[in-house]
């Protein structure tokens, strides 16, 4: 190596050897630079985006954006924001849970976090995520874990409180921790009961999910363009609009529905497990889903998510998937959440089967008798 430096030095070629490798080491401390400012700019564009999402669904029920281009864009902040946690801030997408409050309705706060779920669409997620659930319980990794598998619902999330068997209060999600108390407009909802059935604790947050069925959403929108309206985009915007609304009667109008699937803060009832809880919310007068089902391993979690893939489309409530929930509640408990989802459940989302085409350009082309012929490109 000396001797390699001389022969250089002699040359005269000593300096633009030092000159090359300080070029070579600051470019080498230049590109995570480089790298970090272009993720910054890209997290500021994917904020904006899904705030401006945000606001059009949940505010003006005038969505622009798919579901799959939604979880797309949020998808990928969650990798630069993992990747660069230094750009993570109070305000970001990733840190909130549920929709902004519009201020038309009293503001309702959650005892018990209302939290959303992580979603997964193929068995490598899901296996990644069971084994996740394994590692943080310390058992052995060819453990078959108990799940309840229930039917995903597309709906508006909702909080029921009955205190001594009584409707006292309900109230949207919101944003996960304050929600919007609308109990003038769910007492509309038939399927919600105002008093409970059989033995009633002394206190039960129902938590569940408001929809309008298929069947519904289609009379609705016959009606709407019978009248020249315009009709709803989907029916979970329409359920979302019809609880969300100033007259109760409007709300009555729409025929919406409720189905319970979890609970929040509870005083004297003791549960062991989710399949336990369910049948208890059946036996206090809710609709609970009739395509819940037992699972034991993974096997058969996949063979339910194989049948209702299929099986979604003989009913007549909106569903885009299914959600798996480890059976027991002391292991719900032990397995905790993060900042806004539980570790202990995961919705398994299906692929979207319709998606957006954009309209690239329109080129019109004059006929022989001067008509013209407009022709998109899609």
């Amino acid at each position: 190596m000396i001797h390699s430096l001389h022969r250089w030095k002699r040359f005269g070629l000593l300096p633009i050897l030092l000159l090359t490798i300080l070029a070579v080491s600051i470019h080498a401390n230049a590109a995570p630079e480089s790298t970090f400012a272009a993720a910054k700019i890209e997290v500021q564009k994917l904020r904006k985006q899904i705030n401006d999402a945000n606001y059009r669904y949940y505010v003006l029920d005038k969505p622009n954006l798919s579901d799959a281009q939604y979880d797309k864009l949020k998808h990928r902040l969650i990798e630069l924001e993992t990747e660069f946690p230094q750009l993570i801030t109070p305000d970001s997408p990733t840190q909130r849970v549920g929709a902004p409050l519009d201020g038309d309705f009293p503001k309702a706060p959650h005892s018990i976090p209302m939290l959303s779920l992580q979603d997964v669409r193929t068995k490598s997620e899901f296996v990644k995520w069971q084994s996740q659930i394994i590692d943080q319980l310390k058992l052995k990794p060819d453990t078959a874990i108990n799940y309840v598998c229930e039917p995903k619902l597309d709906g508006l999330s909702m909080s029921l409180l009955y205190k001594n068997g009584h409707l006292i209060r309900a109230s949207t999600r919101g944003n996960g921790r304050v929600g919007e108390d609308v109990t003038n407009n769910v007492r509309t909802i038939n399927s919600i009961p105002l008093v409970l059935r059989g033995t009633v604790p002394q206190l039960i947050e129902v938590r569940g999910e408001v929809f309008m069925p298929l069947s519904q959403f289609n009379q609705q929108n016959a009606k709407l363009a019978a009248q020249n309206e315009q009709p709803f985009s989907t029916p979970r915007n329409a359920a979302a609009g019809a609880v969300r609304q100033l007259d109760p009667k409007v709300t009555k109008s729409r025929g919406l529905m409720f189905i319970a699937y979890a609970v929040g803060e509870t005083q004297g009832i003791t549960l062991s497990s989710q399949w336990q809880l369910l049948q208890t919310l059946k036996d206090l007068g809710f609709r609970v889903n009739a395509h819940n089902q037992q699972c034991h391993g993974i096997g058969e979690v996949e063979t339910y998510i194989s049948n209702w893939r299929t099986e979604r489309y003989k009913v007549d409530f909106p569903t885009d998937g299914a959600v798996i929930k480890v059976n027991s509640l002391a292991l719900q408990h032990q397995l905790g959440a993060n900042v806004q989802e539980p570790r202990w459940a995961v919705a398994w989302k299906y692929n979207p089967e319709e998606k957006i085409t954009k309209v690239l350009s329109i080129d019109v082309s004059v006929g022989r008798t001067g008509a013209l012929t407009p022709v998109a490109n899609l």
